[in-house]
């Protein structure tokens, strides 16, 4: 596994990135001694928005309805 300094992986965050991708996971040191594990996570074909709850439980007609009317409302 890739064990890099922080000054090491932000000079180089790009080819660092691209070695996670390849092997799963890299360790960056910082100079106090902490490391930190950069791991690949898992990709989905999800929505981005699964999973965010709406305060509001109204219907897709209706909520497409008041976009429409604050974008009229707008160009006033």
């Amino acid at each position: 596994m890739l064990v890099m300094t922080y000054s090491d992986a932000r000079a180089h965050l790009s080819e660092l990135l691209n070695q996670v991708k390849r092997d799963g996971a890299a360790i960056i040191k910082r100079a106090d001694g902490s490391t930190f594990r950069v791991t690949v996570e898992e990709s989905t074909t999800a929505s981005p928005f699964d999973g965010i709850k709406s305060f509001a439980n109204l219907p897709k007609d209706e909520i497409l309805k008041l976009v429409r009317d604050s974008k009229r409302r707008g160009r006033r």
